[in-house]
């Protein structure tokens, strides 16, 4: 994003005081566009004004100022802009659609706006006979993002709100969006929570995990509560496929405790949650307006899971872009962690990838690498064409992602689906009990 694009607009740029001593280039830049400097401090005494643009300089906006100034004026962007890193780093886009109910959810640093929109639009869809459960509450992001689209239809399911620990932060939003009194919160760990004697055994039509961020954890949440969804009942994890090695458990226990599980059909990615519905009801989500080539993570797992030649060899990825992080995340769930020693990248300013070394082609053989597997499924073929010329054998390096066991995958049924527009009328295909 070009920063000077955005200060002919209408700007409005919030940083610390400290920041005014150190008076850099990129400070001194905003200075002179001549766009509104705002004090951090100052926040609540010019929220009448209206802004398209708000840049936190610096900082990152997580102080409850910083939320309620976000949540009044309403701006169609906020971005933060990382002095160390010189990037302008997008946070939100507006919700606004013309529906006051989305248009009332709150700013969330711990949730994308797209992610919060389909937790909305999932709430409404939940009968009265059926119930919400969310697992994971914090400072109540998606909390209030399901009680206000519970509360969108004639009569209300039952919302349960579970969480280990208690954030003020909740009780404030939840009072100030008037939910609070519909909702059924608990301080307790999800491991020992009895479902079954606090709500009369009542099913659930939405599961809502985001609690441990670890596989144990979400693998335990899962099975635990996964068996008291109702037929066509719906699940939603939250940081699937997030790209963070340290939480690529929560894909591995996904996959593991849903989609292999047969009783669960209609898979979905949705910004970082994963979605599917337990079989026996009709289906929510129309897959012809969905994309299936970004759900390569899965793919990606299986693969690694069955092909043997990569076990017990000494291994580096071809490639330092998101593909191969993917890669990476996958084979560290399964132990091959390991056996992963390097990134191979000639063209790379970096001297590291995830604390692993980033060498060129010319380094693999100093290295004693046994097996290459490439990491980009945009330029597969270049990189094999390098690797023959460099004096690799092509049965010593894969291609995963045109590699016949990965594309048997792929037709196995066990597709995996990714929306991305904010046409949510083209996502739903069926408004399952929506206005009982």
């Amino acid at each position: 994003m070009e920063i000077k694009s955005l200060l002919i607009g209408n700007t409005v740029v919030v940083f610390d005081e400290e920041i005014m001593d150190k008076l850099s280039d990129s400070y001194n830049m905003f200075v002179k566009s001549n766009v509104l400097m705002i004090k951090r401090k100052d926040l609540m005494d010019n929220n009448c004004h209206s802004f398209e643009n708000i840049i936190f300089f610096g900082i990152t906006p997580n102080t409850l100022a910083d939320v309620e100034y976000i949540n009044q004026v309403c701006p169609k962007m906020v971005y933060w802009y990382d002095e160390v890193t010189n990037q302008l780093n997008p946070i939100i886009y507006s919700l606004y659609d013309g529906n006051l109910s989305v248009a009332k959810l709150p700013f969330s640093m711990m949730m994308q706006n797209i992610e919060r929109r389909f937790l909305f639009e999932l709430a409404k869809r939940v009968s009265h006979h059926e119930s919400i459960f969310e697992i994971g509450r914090n400072s109540g992001g998606s909390t209030l993002a399901l009680a206000l689209g519970n509360q969108e239809k004639h009569n209300l399911s039952v919302l349960v709100s579970l969480d280990i620990l208690h954030n003020p932060l909740y009780d404030y939003y939840a009072k100030k969006y008037e939910v609070i009194k519909k909702i059924k919160c608990f301080v307790q760990d999800s491991k020992t929570f009895d479902w079954k004697g606090e709500n009369k055994n009542l099913p659930i039509g939405l599961l809502w995990i985001d609690g441990e961020h670890t596989y144990n954890g979400c693998k335990s949440d899962i099975e635990r509560y996964k068996g008291f969804l109702s037929d066509g009942g719906m699940i939603a994890v939250h940081d699937y496929g997030s790209g963070n090695p340290e939480i690529a458990g929560i894909m591995k226990a996904v996959h593991e405790s849903i989609v292999e599980d047969d009783n669960f059909e209609n898979f979905c990615v949705i910004g970082s949650i994963f979605f599917a519905q337990k079989k026996g009801g009709k289906q929510i989500l129309d897959t012809k307006n969905l994309s299936l080539e970004k759900s390569i993570p899965y793919y990606i797992l299986e693969y690694l899971r069955h092909y043997t030649p990569v076990f017990n060899s000494k291994i580096a990825i071809y490639g330092t872009g998101f593909q191969s992080l993917d890669i990476f995340c996958m084979a560290k769930q399964y132990g091959l962690e390991k056996n992963i020693v390097a990134f191979v990248d000639d063209f790379s300013m970096q001297k590291t990838f995830y604390n692993l070394p980033i060498i060129s082609l010319s380094e693999t053989k100093s290295m004693n690498i046994e097996h290459i597997l490439i990491g980009s499924k945009d330029h597969e073929e270049s990189m094999a064409q390098k690797l023959k010329t460099s004096g690799w054998s092509e049965k010593d390096f894969t291609r995963i992602y045109t590699a016949e066991a990965f594309k048997n995958f792929i037709a196995s049924g066990k597709n995996i689906y990714r929306f991305e527009s904010s046409r949510w009328n083209e996502l739903f295909i069926f408004d399952r009990n929506l206005g009982e």
